[in-house]
């Protein structure tokens, strides 16, 4: 039986169907990634972005303040002690 299959897999109509078989694949494998990706891609950025409009935030500034002419904000450190921030985890 075994020896059957080997003359089988190496007849040159049963390597060539193979080989059509393996570009076929990955054909249809690059064509359903994509598709997945790009649904992932709507639902994950594209709910993410109704909702920011929905709720009207804002999750970067893109214009600084008037007073200010750069786009850095300081960080508000001045609630706790220098020592709460040792060893945080």
């Amino acid at each position: 039986m075994k020896l059957f299959i080997k003359k089988l897999l190496n007849n040159r109509i049963v390597s060539f169907f193979i080989r059509g078989l393996k570009k076929i694949s990955r054909g249809l494998n690059f064509i359903i990634n994509t598709a997945l990706l790009l649904i992932v891609y709507i639902f994950g950025v594209g709910l993410t972005w109704l909702f920011a409009k929905i709720l009207k935030k804002h999750f970067l500034e893109m214009q600084p303040s008037k007073n200010r002419q750069t786009y850095w904000s300081d960080a508000e450190l001045r609630g706790s002690d220098v020592s709460d921030y040792y060893r945080q985890f």
